[in-house]
């Protein structure tokens, strides 16, 4: 059962399962158990991280409800000291640590990775609380095969210390955004955003503790549209919130509008 957060918390509403109902009706598949109604190989992810691993858990979970069409096939992990190495272990799938210290180059590493990720026949790539910057040549060879999640409401906020920048910037709102990547950072396009109220008493860390609740959503939220849009081969229309004008205080949510349809907020 997805997590419910108060809305009046939240700017941003969406239903998982309406999703993926959409998605089955789209493609004859209603009525038929979710997660059972695809007679094809299920869509093999990659989950890259380097610390912690809180949205490497909420990943793997929702990839173990089984209601994906997809299966957990490999963790990697950049940082052989990260705490969520521990865990990474126990999901039964290789998790392969792989320390970029040992590389002369940003290009070596990534060689590195890539022989793991061809040996598991790797579809997707989740990047979740990865950091390490990706070359042009590897992003660009996973185009659309390679997801993040960035705790702001992108374009706003790139890069580092993003809950400190929305206090500077007497930002109202604050988030998470999971997005395609691309070879600039934090840029590509926009699947899903969650977004909160920034309080009166939030610092960096109340906020970091808020948004990452948010991010646990999002990527579950986004998985889906990544996965069909491997599955079918061709383009699928997303989700990504607009601004409808409503700063109230009554936690409406924006609306939703196709990916090729997306402005950036100005």
């Amino acid at each position: 059962m997805d997590e419910v957060i108060p809305k009046s918390d939240l700017s941003i509403d969406y239903d998982f399962n309406q999703h993926r109902q959409k998605q089955e009706r789209k493609n004859g598949f209603l009525g038929q158990p979710l997660g059972q109604s695809f007679d094809i190989d299920p869509v093999r992810i990659a989950i890259l991280f380097s610390g912690r691993g809180s949205n490497m858990r909420a990943l793997a979970q929702s990839i173990a409800d089984d209601i994906l069409g997809a299966e957990l096939a490999l963790t990697l992990c950049n940082r052989p000291d990260a705490a969520g190495i521990d865990y990474a272990k126990t999901l039964d799938v290789p998790c392969a640590v792989i320390d970029h210290t040992h590389y002369k180059t940003r290009t070596a590493f990534e060689d590195e990775m890539q022989s793991h990720l061809e040996k598991e026949k790797i579809d997707l790539i989740c990047a979740a609380g990865f950091m390490r910057l990706l070359t042009p040549a590897f992003v660009e060879h996973w185009q659309d095969r390679l997801l993040n999640i960035h705790p702001s409401l992108l374009p706003h906020h790139k890069g580092l210390n993003t809950h400190e920048a929305v206090l500077a910037a007497g930002d109202a709102q604050h988030g998470c955004t999971v997005h395609y990547m691309r070879p600039a950072m934090d840029d590509g396009p926009h699947l899903v955003q969650k977004s909160l109220w920034v309080k009166g008493d939030d610092t960096a860390d109340s906020l970091a503790a808020r948004v990452l609740e948010l991010e646990h959503i999002a990527y579950r939220e986004a998985l889906p549209q990544a996965i069909d849009h491997i599955r079918f081969g061709k383009e699928q229309m997303g989700y990504a919130p607009i601004d409808n004008g409503d700063n109230g205080d009554n936690g409406d949510s924006p609306a939703y509008i196709g990916l090729a349809e997306r402005q950036p907020k100005k």
